[in-house]
């Protein structure tokens, strides 16, 4: 059959019809995408690794809490102190996480920080219990009341309300769309991973830190506590799994043992 010539439509008047103006305006106008906020990772990712890495501390009864006064602690007039039976370096690691989380909602940073961090997950009445209540009564019969609390399984307490914010980052649009997010670790889910790891970059990855580890002297909770990061989230850098770390928290830890991310990769 011969190609037909192509018809215009054309309105009585002689210009283009109003179903033909229709056409030729959508065809020049390209479709809107939708505006999306310019946030590193987005905000869901962002609050999602830090749950994970808060995760990744101690959180039995006993392990890290945080206790809470009316008056203050020190000259520096902190309301809040942290305590635990564990060591030294889950309170330093927790230090270092909730300065990042009260960065993530627009705090300065700085000492006041896990201050600040922990007045919000105080406010959430996340795991927060009132431990005791007095009445001071001063030389002019003025009575003041002092409270304390304490926030119980405080690691867990964190990750919790970091999941809150994951949500209202869902909720505002500030997370990827739903088939570009990473599935999530749990029951019926497989952690997510860029690739698999093939068994030689693994061993290659255990080597490095093997050697840094012989050359310092230090078992992997010693190398863990240096890094100022969490020893289960070590292992989860040697295995790739990135629902236990942040790219953040890689970038430090290969900064302290002094090996470049193309290395690590084993490029």
């Amino acid at each position: 059959m011969k190609n037909q010539p192509r018809v215009t439509e054309r309105s009585p008047s002689g210009g283009l019809h109003p179903k033909a103006e229709r056409r030729r305006d959508a065809a020049r106008v390209p479709a809107r995408r939708p505006r999306t906020r310019n946030v590193p990772a987005t905000e869901y990712e962002f609050w999602r690794l830090l749950r994970e890495e808060f995760r990744a501390l101690p959180d039995g009864p006993e392990a890290l809490w945080a206790d809470w006064t009316s008056a203050a602690w020190n000259e520096e007039g902190h309301q809040w102190c942290l305590s635990g039976m564990g060591d030294q370096r889950s309170r330093d690691v927790f230090a270092y996480l909730a300065e990042r989380a009260a960065l993530g909602l627009g705090h300065r940073g700085g000492a006041a920080s896990l201050q600040f961090w922990l007045d919000r997950v105080k406010s959430e009445g996340r795991n927060y219990r009132t431990t005791c209540q007095s009445w001071n009564t001063d030389a002019k019969d003025t009575e003041t009341e002092h409270s304390h609390g304490r926030i119980d399984h405080l690691a867990g307490a964190a990750a919790d309300y970091c999941e809150k914010l994951m949500n209202e980052a869902l909720k505002s649009g500030l997370a990827p769309a739903a088939e570009e997010r990473k599935p999530e670790t749990g029951q019926g889910a497989v952690p997510w991973q860029s690739q698999p790891l093939s068994p030689w970059l693994k061993r290659r990855r255990r080597e490095i830190l093997k050697r840094y580890r012989s050359h310092h002297g230090l078992t992997m909770a010693d190398a863990a506590r240096t890094c100022t990061t969490a020893e289960t989230a070590l292992y989860a850098m040697v295995r790739g799994d990135k629902t236990r770390y942040g790219s953040e928290a890689l970038a430090r830890v290969l900064e302290k043992i002094g090996v470049s991310l193309q290395e690590w990769n084993g490029d």
